[in-house]
């Protein structure tokens, strides 16, 4: 029985291989049947964030919280690697008709792995639309890209869809901190040297996020007014920033948003 439920993984982590990579020269017998539907495939890779665990190790868990979910008939999913699996989520539907469903399912299934697996973490990401198994590569890099920039701008967010990113989804991160490298150096770098230098750089962050305005900024902060006021004026004196330059605003804010790649 064991050893027929171990075929049965690997056969099934082969499949979501292959599919992903857009290897169809050798098909097997289930991508052979899946290629002759019309039924439309959503590509979800979630991320297991503790390079301490090991997901094979934790395989029956893994296949309990989804089935658990999710009916046997409506995903495929496979295990692509040690911290890594990818579903895909079989529909006649668009998208937005399914997407707070498969938001609610994965937050749950995503609860249930973070139960049964200690000192887990996981997070999701969806790709942008439902296609055709053969189109699922293309989809499959969008939903690791999901990942990767979500980190960033929705840290707390435990299941992201490839359009939540808006136009973020279309920076490569290591050409972002190349090319934003000097703003990282002249305006932000020096405010780290400061004793109180994560408390100035996450004012400056909520400032600008919230245009300038120092009751709103003060608010989001739980300090006084008069703190912001303070701590602004300190960052002026540090760093020649012009307030008055909205596209300066602009990339200083976005580059704030990245603030983690930079170190």
């Amino acid at each position: 029985m064991y050893f027929e439920s171990s075929l049965r993984d690997k056969y099934q982590d082969e499949l979501i291989l292959q599919v992903i990579n857009n290897e169809f020269e050798n098909e097997t017998k289930m991508v052979k049947r899946i290629l002759d539907t019309n039924e439309l495939y959503l590509c979800i890779s979630i991320k297991q964030l503790n390079n301490k665990i090991d997901l094979y190790e934790h395989r029956e868990k893994i296949s309990r919280c989804i089935y658990r979910v999710f009916r046997r008939n409506e995903v495929i999913f496979g295990l692509i690697d040690k911290d890594e699996i990818v579903i895909l989520y079989i529909s006649d539907k668009s998208l937005n008709e399914i997407d707070n469903l498969v938001q609610a399912g994965l937050k749950e299934v995503i609860k249930g792995f973070e139960d049964e697996i200690q000192k887990s973490k996981f997070v999701a990401g969806v790709c942008g639309d439902l296609v055709n198994i053969k189109d699922i590569k293309n989809r499959y890099t969008e939903s690791l890209q999901t990942i990767n920039i979500s980190k960033y701008i929705y840290p707390n967010s435990k299941v992201i869809f490839y359009d939540d990113l808006g136009p973020f989804k279309f920076i490569n991160l290591e050409e972002f901190k190349e090319e934003n490298m000097s703003i990282y150096t002249k305006y932000i770098e020096p405010l780290t040297l400061q004793e109180d230098g994560q408390d100035l750089i996450l004012t400056l962050k909520t400032f600008l996020e919230n245009n300038l305005n120092y009751s709103l900024a003060s608010n989001k902060l739980f300090v006084h007014n008069n703190t912001v006021r303070y701590r602004i004026n300190k960052i002026k004196n540090l760093v020649d920033i012009d307030f008055d330059d909205s596209m300066e605003r602009l990339k200083l804010e976005i580059v704030l948003k990245f603030l983690k790649l930079f170190k």
